[in-house]
């Protein structure tokens, strides 16, 4: 793990710990791979740095977890139910259902 400033944070880089706001509550999740347009948030709330992990500490799984793939899964299916009974639809579907698991699903 490193702390590092939130100048010197890089767009790719893995969120160690919680990102919190001086009120306490919660600006994004450890975890998060963060982008350019999250930087610019932190920075904007006042965020001087984070904790990352390190290439070292990095754990290579292509599976998320089941609390994100519960999510991951009620968003498809409410994409999908407005045009659940057109046929060609359902084959979509469940291509993109096979995806989820995925830590990365559309690469």
């Amino acid at each position: 793990m490193a702390e590092v400033s939130i100048d010197r944070l890089r767009s790719g880089s893995i969120l160690q710990k919680d990102v919190l706001l001086e009120s306490g509550a919660l600006l994004i999740r450890e975890g998060t791979v963060v982008n350019d347009r999250q930087i610019q948030l932190m920075k904007q709330r006042g965020v001087r740095s984070v904790s990352i992990v390190e290439a070292d500490d990095v754990e290579v799984s292509t599976e998320v977890t089941p609390l994100v793939l519960a999510e991951r899964t009620k968003r498809l299916e409410t994409a999908f139910a407005p045009v659940e009974q057109v046929p060609h639809m359902a084959g979509i579907r469940e291509a993109a259902r096979d995806r989820l698991r995925l830590r990365r699903p559309w690469e």
